[in-house]
């Protein structure tokens, strides 16, 4: 009997159960809705009712659920045997339930090792975020170090080569959440690269036989972003290696060797991420945390700790500090940088403090406006400009108390139409500074802070 053959027997089955299905082109493959009764399935968030689930054949005897989403988390369910659909929905009642006793055991382990703290409860389970705009981009405990990444999110739409290659095993020395979406950033690094790779061979092979344009390779999700990092520490100052890494991916670097050459730097850039080897010349790492958190303008900023070996004391310090992470030598100057441009897309990540100001604002092509607030890193520009979300533009901003004008390029970040009574204006980011500039911007916002705080 062939796969079609198969097919058409299952679907045979499934019908006289009162079940819908139809056969796939190809024949291969059939999907189905089997309709539930109205007893809810029990999760550790509540109750949860389900209508119905979609399902798809896997071979002549068995079925995957696909939706709802929290029921993609269930084995394969066998349906030899089933005399009606009544059976059937036993039997993914069943799956349901050992499932969520296994994740039940799972969150033990987890509260065990200390990684409880980093994961969250929903319908399907145990979830973590990976910091992407799409709420169900989010990887899955399968079992105590093992995660499974998400479908929707970097891979949406994309093809991997075997279902294994989902399957992510977290490095030992990852415990933290920062440590944790490094190694899930450097996964979705990889297998990003691998598509955009396959995709380059083949719009290369489409080319060379007239049918297609050359593949220029190049993955939106992990584009290098302009941010500012200080390195901190005569290790870090002197690892090239780490250097070319960041800035492969847009970072500016900044080196400095020792505590009080880093709270300086502050006083010239605005520094998204520190990074800082724990031993320094005079001065331990962990020392710069809570050094941090008292310069003007910003509210919360990671800091990630280098140590030349694992010490539970040092990482258990640093975490209760606030820092972002704990790793050990030798480092992946690849992987480290691709988790700190991940890590970084959380706002929550850093924070700098905002003040409410109005300042002239002039555009090359006479257009004008104001700010209505101000910080280091951007501002609310009431405009009314047509500036597109990504567009890069320079500016000058009048500083009446100084009479400095401070010239800046901006990215809008997005626009607010004038509708509901509110005055159109745009969100920016400050990319980058002219010749000093930038140094007089924080003496600005220095001085504003000291007259509000």
């Amino acid at each position: 009997m062939d796969e079609r053959q198969s097919q058409e027997r299952l679907a045979k089955r499934l019908t006289a159960m009162g079940l819908e299905v139809e056969i796939l082109p190809g024949g291969r493959c059939l999907r189905g809705v089997l309709p539930l009764g109205q007893e809810p399935f029990l999760t550790p968030s509540g109750p949860l009712t389900v209508a119905s689930v979609e399902f798809a054949s896997v071979g002549p005897q068995r079925i995957k659920c696909l939706r709802p989403t929290a029921f993609f988390q269930l084995p394969i369910i066998g349906v030899a045997g089933c005399g009606n659909a009544s059976e059937l929905e036993g039997r993914i009642r069943a799956a349901w339930i050992d499932h969520m006793a296994g994740q039940r055991r799972l969150r033990s382990q987890l509260v065990e090792s200390q990684l409880a703290h980093e994961s969250e409860w929903d319908d399907a389970g145990l979830a973590l975020s990976i910091g992407q705009e799409d709420p169900g981009a989010r990887a899955r405990w399968v079992e105590g170090r093992t995660l499974a990444l998400p479908s929707p999110g970097p891979l949406a739409g994309h093809a991997l080569a075997s279902a294994s290659d989902r399957v992510i095993d977290l490095p030992a020395e990852a415990r933290s959440a920062s440590e944790i979406e490094i190694a899930i950033t450097s996964r979705l690094e990889e297998l990003t690269r691998q598509i955009d790779q396959r995709e380059a061979r083949r719009r290369r092979r489409h080319a060379l036989e007239g049918d297609g344009a050359p593949a220029e390779p190049l993955h939106p999700v992990f584009r290098g972003r302009d941010r500012q990092i200080l390195l901190v520490g005569p290790q870090l100052a002197e690892d090239v290696a780490l250097d070319a890494a960041l800035r492969q991916r847009g970072f500016r670097t900044t080196q400095a060797r020792g505590a009080d050459a880093a709270r300086r730097a502050f006083d010239d850039s605005s520094f998204e991420v520190v990074v800082t080897d724990a031993v320094l010349d005079r001065a331990e790492g962990l020392e710069l945390i809570p050094t941090l958190a008292d310069v003007p303008g910003i509210g919360q900023l990671p800091v990630v700790l280098i140590d030349d070996r694992a010490r539970e004391g040092r990482r258990e310090a640093a975490r209760a500090l606030g820092a972002a992470g704990y790793l050990v030598r030798p480092l992946d100057p690849q992987r480290l940088a691709a988790g700190l441009e991940r890590m970084l897309v959380e706002r929550p990540r850093r924070r700098f403090d905002r003040f409410a100001r109005k300042l002239a604002v002039a555009w090359a092509d006479g257009r004008d406006g104001f700010t209505t607030v101000v910080g280091r890193l951007g501002m609310f520009v009431s405009t009314g400009r047509e500036s597109s979300p990504g567009a890069l533009e320079t500016v000058e901003l009048a500083l009446p108390e100084t009479g400095e004008r401070v010239s800046m390029d901006i990215e809008t970040l997005y626009r607010v139409d004038p509708r509901g009574g509110r005055d159109p204006g745009i969100g920016v980011r400050i990319r980058a500074f002219s010749n000093d500039h930038e140094s007089l911007w924080i003496d600005y916002l220095t001085a504003l802070e000291g007259t509000t705080g």
